[in-house]
């Protein structure tokens, strides 16, 4: 009822509360399997290895082929070494707490071989100190005490979530944990209540019934059967002073009863104390049996003096109401050890007073607690404990009980009580808790939950108990066995079908690879895909091939080959996005998908702004120059920022090949559960290919306006309908790529990527029959300006000199409007002509000016025509005749 209150106190009250364990010291490999287990081997530093290192089912079962997994007390190349393996799940490591008795080590080390070994889950134990070790799995075999601080590991736990990122360093240890296996009753602690409550799920029944109490040796009790109950008990101050001596530390025997500083041996001690841990035991085998004597506190002689007998309490960092119970039932008996406030002793020391009182036959009384190893290992001795009887356990009485937050602080007024508050202990049904963070952590992440990447450790922890007859049995086997760890992996090992229990369903399960060879998603990707590729190279060829055609020529054939180029480039994105992934096609998908896309639509917005600004300044009468390198440069420019993207994106964050999970219906031979395993590309920070199908809606948006502001040029010049249906069908599969990152953690990676690989194809050969079909299919009359230059063509036919006449009338024209110009420039103010250049209306000059530019320009586009025209017919009529009229001709033109 009172032990979960340990950790509640300031770092400076913490004391360790046991002996630091180092490990077990050898010459030979006999030695260590004698004093640790079979198995292990005597290392060149003279200790003994842990047998268990790789795991306790893998040292002791033949069958058992499979090493634990590796966590973060591993050495980094661990697997390396073949200490453990990496696991085939990507499960956060779990933290238990192991408070500061021996039960709870047990329990944290049976929990470690289920998670570790048996279901692939890493798991460690938090001592709460930074020097203290545990691990199952140690090298060193570590048995080590540290504080106990309880629900402080799990406010950690649910900052950091993964404790792995708890500081470590001596100075600013950070104590963390998922799970505290054993937790007393506290419905009466309000501040330990708001604690579970913010901290902690509802608490679960761990499954064991535990006491705490007086108790005293029993056979002291069969010596005097009053020392059984309180009743007689109560105002014997002369015979409890007299029966119940101070135990006596090894330092104060030596300087204090020895005639001769334990310099030489007797039949208390072998020798003094060498270090200062030792000076403070109160019982070392074949060292120091330990020695109870009187004191001031046992002398009744003394004047004004209460004399009392001895009863060892709990250190001050653990919650006990002994004080309060002699007191207000008159028990003259006080605790006189070194703690301050409770003045009770370290764990250690309680333990080793228990077993000073067996080995010099001394009486000895203690507030102590059971299932517990000390009072398991005496059951069925003379000296086991034996629990007095004190008035029984009250609603009323506990509610009047002052439990203090903070006992090593407290007075002895606040530790004292009310009358009211004075009853026994009741028997506690221990709990568990589980750190309020862990179910989230578990099953919820950014797009939802993956049933076949879910960890069972949450499941273990709710699942897993313990009644007091196996605690029994695991104490028994303790007291067999060399050391506590082969006494807890025998046990596992021999109540294999008691541990199975705890393995939630559909677990322990097993990797295998996803055969892809019957995935008609894979062969649909692959091929459409191809298939887009082809259809590009096709168009390419045809496009330059009808290079000179009117239509080509309109729609400006460098222009057209940068949109194929980068549909291209787009097709050949969508076959690696539908391939088997590998680190390096994950980055070449999405530098060949983002740059394919901006190479197709950048050409198109550049050229439709063009047109856009030639015809708003022929509305206005003004004269344009574009240059191609002026185009071209946008187009550049626009590119280079998308390659710089994607070089800071493969820098700092690029896509890799990723695991994915999926949870089958089917066993192996070994029973687990198969989980099929494929892969597909993801960057750690998803914003990235956020961004870059950000970019690409973005350019159909600004196409879809220049498309929009373009609809009433001439349309022998205007492509803002067949471009905007384009862009429409753009907008639609990319509506449809953004919908498969909402159905992210609906539907497995794998397929979605695979759509999208399908969508980008699809997309690229719509592409390809709206915006090229057109052009191939034009015949050059299908167009007003086509007829009337064709017109115009055959008119003018062998008469290509009045083409010069008109171009020179027009020229003449021009000089002559520029003459009379300057002579009116010397009659006009300059004041008036820059208001009339700013307000009015343009001059007739200026417009009988644009009026003969217009026709410059209409006389050079007809005689391109023309040309291009002849030069045709004079191919065609070149093949007709075949090589030898050909040859015919060279040779005439020769003469």
């Amino acid at each position: 009822m009172s032990r979960f209150v340990r950790g509640l106190l300031p770092a400076w009250v913490y004391v360790c509360c046991g002996a630091k364990a180092t490990a077990l010291k050898c010459k030979v490999d006999a030695d260590c399997e004698s004093g640790m287990a079979p198995g292990s081997i005597c290392r060149n530093d003279g200790t003994c290895s842990n047998p268990f290192e790789s795991g306790c089912l893998y040292h002791k079962l033949p069958t058992w082929k499979k090493k634990r997994v590796c966590n973060s007390e591993d050495p980094p190349d661990a697997v390396e070494q073949g200490i453990c393996r990496k696991s085939d799940f990507d499960y956060m490591e779990l933290r238990i707490f192991s408070e500061n008795w021996e039960s709870v080590f047990f329990e944290a080390w049976i929990l470690q071989v289920i998670l570790s070994e048996m279901l692939d889950v890493p798991s460690t134990i938090e001592t709460g100190s930074y020097e203290a070790r545990l691990n199952l799995y140690h090298p060193d075999s570590p048995f080590e005490y540290g504080p106990s601080n309880n629900f402080e590991v799990l406010k950690n736990g649910n900052i950091l979530g993964d404790c792995r990122k708890a500081r470590k360093g001596p100075k600013d240890y950070q104590p963390c944990a998922h799970f505290i296996p054993e937790v007393w009753d506290i419905s009466s602690f309000t501040y330990m209540e708001d604690q579970v409550e913010s901290q902690a799920e509802p608490l679960l029944s761990m499954g064991i019934l535990g006491q705490e109490g007086w108790f005293v040796t029993k056979f002291s009790v069969e010596a005097d059967p009053s020392l059984g109950t309180y009743l007689g008990l109560m105002g014997q101050n002369e015979k409890l002073a007299e029966m119940f001596l101070r135990p006596t530390t090894w330092k104060d025997y030596c300087e204090k009863v020895s005639s001769n500083g334990c310099s030489i041996p007797d039949g208390t001690a072998q020798r003094a104390p060498i270090t200062d841990e030792e000076e403070d035991r109160m019982f070392v085998e074949g060292l120091y049996t330990g020695y109870f004597r009187k004191t001031e506190e046992n002398d009744c002689t003394i004047p004004d003096k209460n004399c009392t007998g001895h009863i060892a309490d709990y250190p001050c960092s653990w919650s006990s109401f002994m004080e309060s119970q002699a007191y207000h039932f008159n028990i003259p008996v006080s605790s006189s050890g070194n703690q301050m406030g409770s003045r009770g002793y370290s764990h250690s020391q309680l333990k080793e007073i228990w077993r000073a009182a067996n080995a010099t036959r001394s009486n000895c009384m203690a507030y102590w607690w059971y299932p517990e190893a000390l009072y398991h290992e005496f059951s069925g001795t003379d000296a086991e404990f034996f629990k007095i009887t004190l008035p029984p356990a009250t609603r009323e009485c506990y509610r009047a009980k002052q439990r203090l937050e903070f006992m090593c602080t407290a007075t002895r007024e606040e530790r004292l009580g009310t009358p009211e508050s004075a009853c026994d202990n009741q028997p506690d049904l221990i709990d568990k808790a589980i750190a309020r963070s862990l179910h989230d952590l578990t099953y919820k992440n950014s797009f939802g939950q993956n049933v076949a990447s879910t960890s069972p450790g949450y499941e273990v922890l709710k699942l897993f108990t313990i009644d007091n007859f196996h605690l029994s049995d695991i104490y028994n086997y303790w007291e067999e066995k060399p050391s506590p760890r082969e006494a807890i992996c025998q046990w596992v090992v021999d109540n294999m079908e008691y541990v199975e229990r705890f393995i939630p369903p559909s677990y322990p399960r097993a990797t295998q690879a996803m055969n892809e060879k019957n995935n008609p998603l894979l062969y649909a990707s692959i091929g459409a895909g191809s298939l887009a590729t082809t259809l590009v190279a096709l168009t390419a060829t045809v496009i330059w091939r009808k290079r000179h055609q009117r239509a080509v020529v309109v729609a400006q054939v460098e222009f057209l080959m940068l949109v194929l180029s980068g549909a291209g480039i787009l097709a050949v994105g969508s076959i690696l996005a539908g391939a088997m992934p590998s680190n390096r096609s994950c980055v070449a998908a999405w530098w060949l998908i983002l740059f394919g896309y901006t190479l197709e639509l950048i050409p198109l917005i550049v050229k439709m702004t063009a047109i856009h600004r030639v015809v708003s300044a022929a509305k206005r009468l003004r004269r344009i120059v574009l240059k191609r390198s002026s185009l071209l440069g946008a187009v550049g420019a626009v590119c280079f920022m998308v390659v710089l993207y994607l070089a800071v994106w493969t820098i700092v964050d690029p896509p890799r090949r990723t695991e994915e999970l999926f949870l089958s219906e089917s066993r192996n031979s070994q029973g687990f559960v198969i989980v099929e395993t494929s892969y597909y590309c993801s960057s750690r920070n998803m914003a990235w290919p956020y961004i870059a199908t950000g970019w690409i809606v973005m350019l159909l948006v600004w196409a879809s306006l220049i498309a929009f502001q373009a609809r009433k040029v001439d349309k022998d010049f205007n492509e803002s309908r067949t471009l905007a249906f384009m862009i429409y069908s753009h907008f639609v599969f990319i509506t449809l790529v953004v919908v498969t990152y909402g159905l992210s953690g609906e539907v497995n990676e794998t397929t979605l990527r695979r759509m999208r690989s399908l969508i980008l194809s699809v997309d690229t050969m719509s592409a390809l029959c709206i915006y090229f079909l057109p052009i191939l299919t034009d015949d050059g009359t299908s167009s007003r300006l086509g007829r009337e230059i064709s017109g115009l063509h055959q008119e003018t036919n062998g008469r290509a000199n009045a083409f010069e006449r008109i171009r020179g009338a027009l020229a003449s024209g021009l000089s002559l409007i520029s003459a009379v110009e300057e002579v009116d420039a010397n009659d006009t103010a300059e004041s008036e002509r820059a208001e009339d250049k700013q307000q009015g209306p343009p001059q007739p000059f200026e417009r009988i000016r644009g009026t003969l530019a217009s026709g410059l320009s209409l006389i050079s586009t007809v005689e391109e025509v023309d040309r291009s025209e002849a030069l045709e017919s004079e191919e065609v009529k070149k093949q007709e005749r075949g090589p030898t009229d050909s040859l015919a001709c060279e040779q005439a033109a020769e003469r």
